[in-house]
C-alpha cells in the first residue's frame, strides 16, 4: 500500500519524470480561481485558434462525456483516440505503481491530467490551456512548467473543507500555481489579492489586476473604463498599457455596428472576456501580431473578435429556445449572485422559475439567498449522482424562508413539465426555466433537452 497520504505533487512529479518530463514541451496558460476559470480557459483557447494556432484545452467538470475535458481546436477528443490515450496512460500508471510501491498508481485527477499532457503532446499543439481542478498548490495541473501566463480569476468561499475557511487561506492555496517570473493576471481584491500579490512579488512575477469591475453597470461602461493595476517592471507596464489603450480605443469600438459580440452569454462573462484578453497580452504572444503594420493589427483585432464570438462553453448561461431553458452551473454564492445579475439584466425586474439541485458539501443557504428573490419559484429534485446531494425538502425550506414558492419534483422531467405550466399562465415570470445550483442540475437538464430533441426527430422520421 502506498504511504503517501498528505496532499503532495510528489507522485505526479515522479511519474512525469519517468516519462521524460513531457509537460515541459507544452507552452500553456494555467487558469485557476473560484469562478469563471473554465470560461476564461475557453475564451483564451478560442482566441488562440482564431489567430491560427493549434490549441489544446483541458477543463472540468464535464457535462455528458469525459471526452469534453480534452479539446483541440474546439473539438472534443473522439472515442478512438480517447480509448488509446486512456489505455496507454493506464499502462504507464500501473507500471509506475509497481516500480514505486510507496507512491502507488495515479489518482483520478492525476490520471486525467496525464492524459491531457499525453494527448496534446501527441497532437503537437502549439499552445494549451489547463484549468486547475481545485485549489492550486497541490492540484495535479501544477506539474506544468512551461507557462506563458498564470490566471487567478477570483477567490471566494468554496471547497472550504479542503482549502480553508477564509479567503486568505483559499488564496494561499490558489496562488500556489504562480511560477517564478511568469506573468500573473487576476480579478481578486481585498485580503485575497494581498496574499496573491505577496506570492507574485516573492517569485518576481509581473502582476496585472483588473480593478473597478464591480462599479461597471453595462457593457460600454465596463469595456471602456476598466483599469489595470500593475506590479512589476516598468517596461512591462508600458507594453501592457499600450495594449489596454488599444482595447479601449479600437477593440471595443466600431462605428455603426454592435459594440461587441461574444459566444458566451451572461453579464458576468464580460469580466472573463477582459481577463482572457489581458492574459494573452501579458503572455507576449500578441506582440508579434499587433506591433506591426496598421493593416495587420486590424486583422489581428478581427481574429480575436472572431475567437470570442465563436467561443462555446456549455452550461454557462446557455440559452435554449425549445424548450425555453437557461442552463448555468452556478454552484456557490458568488456564482449565484453573478447568475442573478445576468438574469435581471436580460429580463428586468420579473420573477424567475428555477430548477435546482445542490451538492451536500455546498452552502445551500448562502447560495439560494444569493440566487432567489421574493416571488420566485423553485422546483427541487434529487438527481442521479455519485455525490451526496442536499434533500429537495431542505432546499424547499430555504427557498420559502426567502419568500420564494417551492415544490419538490420526482425528477427533472416532472419539474420541467410543471414549471412550463406556470410559465405559460403567468406573465409575471421570465419565460425561461433556469437550471442551476450544481452541474448535476445542468447535466440532468441537458439530458432532458437532448431526449426531447431526439424524440422530435424520431417522430418526424416516423
Amino acid at each position: 500500500m502506498p504511504t503517501l497520504e498528505r496532499p503532495s505533487l510528489r507522485r505526479i512529479e515522479e511519474f512525469f519524470s519517468t516519462q521524460g518530463l513531457p509537460q515541459s514541451t507544452l507552452e500553456c496558460f494555467h487558469v485557476g480561481g473560484t469562478n469563471g476559470k473554465g470560461s476564461v480557459s475557453t475564451l483564451i483557447a478560442s482566441m488562440l485558434e482564431a489567430l491560427g494556432h493549434s490549441c489544446g484545452k483541458f477543463t472540468g467538470p464535464h457535462l455528458l462525456s469525459f471526452n469534453e475535458r480534452f479539446v483541440i481546436n474546439g473539438q472534443a477528443i473522439a472515442a478512438e483516440p480517447f480509448a488509446q490515450v486512456a489505455s496507454q496512460t493506464k499502462e504507464l500508471s500501473d507500471q509506475f505503481a509497481l516500480d514505486h510501491p510507496d507512491l502507488g498508481a495515479l489518482t483520478w485527477f492525476e490520471f486525467l491530467t496525464a492524459m491531457a499532457v499525453a494527448y496534446f503532446k501527441q497532437e503537437q499543439v502549439r499552445y494549451s490551456v489547463f484549468e486547475v481542478g481545485m485549489g492550486g498548490r497541490f492540484d495535479a495541473t501544477n506539474i506544468l512548467t512551461n507557462v506563458r501566463a498564470t490566471v487567478l480569476t477570483n477567490v471566494d468561499l468554496d471547497h472550504m473543507q479542503f482549502l480553508g475557511d477564509t479567503r486568505e487561506k483559499i488564496a494561499f492555496e490558489k496562488s500556489g500555481i504562480i511560477k517564478t517570473g511568469v506573468p500573473v493576471v487576476t480579478t481578486c481584491d481585498g485580503a485575497a489579492l494581498a496574499v496573491i500579490a505577496a506570492r507574485a512579488e516573492e517569485l518576481q512575477c509581473p502582476m496585472y489586476v483588473l480593478s473597478h469591475l464591480a462599479d461597471s453597470r453595462d457593457l460600454a461602461d465596463l469595456f471602456e473604463n476598466f483599469e489595470i493595476q500593475y506590479f512589476g517592471l516598468a517596461h512591462e507596464k508600458n507594453k501592457l498599457s499600450d495594449f489596454v489603450e488599444l482595447l479601449k480605443k479600437e477593440f471595443f469600438v466600431e462605428a455603426n455596428q454592435p459594440r461587441f459580440v461574444s459566444g458566451l452569454s451572461g453579464s458576468y462573462q464580460r469580466v472573463n472576456i477582459l481577463t482572457a484578453l489581458i492574459a494573452l497580452g501579458a503572455s507576449g504572444i500578441l506582440t508579434e501580431h499587433l506591433m506591426v503594420s496598421p493593416e495587420q493589427r486590424q486583422t489581428t483585432i478581427q481574429s480575436l473578435k472572431l475567437g470570442l464570438s465563436k467561443a462555446s462553453w456549455p452550461g454557462r448561461f446557455e440559452i435554449f429556445e425549445d424548450p425555453k431553458m437557461i442552463l448555468d452551473g452556478a454552484h456557490n454564492p458568488h456564482g449565484a449572485k453573478a447568475l442573478r445579475a445576468s438574469l435581471l439584466e436580460k429580463f428586468g425586474q420579473v420573477n424567475f422559475v428555477f430548477l435546482l439541485t445542490c451538492f451536500e458539501n455546498k452552502d445551500a443557504e448562502e447560495l439560494l439567498h444569493a440566487l432567489l428573490g421574493p416571488g420566485d419559484t423553485i422546483f427541487a429534485f434529487a438527481p442521479e449522482s455519485e455525490r451526496k446531494m442536499h434533500r429537495p425538502e431542505y432546499l424547499l425550506g430555504i427557498a420559502q424562508a426567502a419568500g420564494a414558492h417551492g415544490y419538490v419534483a420526482e425528477n427533472c422531467a416532472e419539474a420541467v413539465h410543471r414549471s412550463q405550466e406556470i410559465l405559460a399562465n403567468n406573465s409575471a415570470y421570465a419565460p425561461y426555466l433556469i437550471a442551476a445550483g450544481s452541474f448535476a442540475t445542468v447535466r440532468e437538464a441537458s439530458r432532458y433537452i437532448n431526449s426531447q430533441r431526439l424524440g422530435k426527430i424520431e417522430s418526424h422520421q416516423g
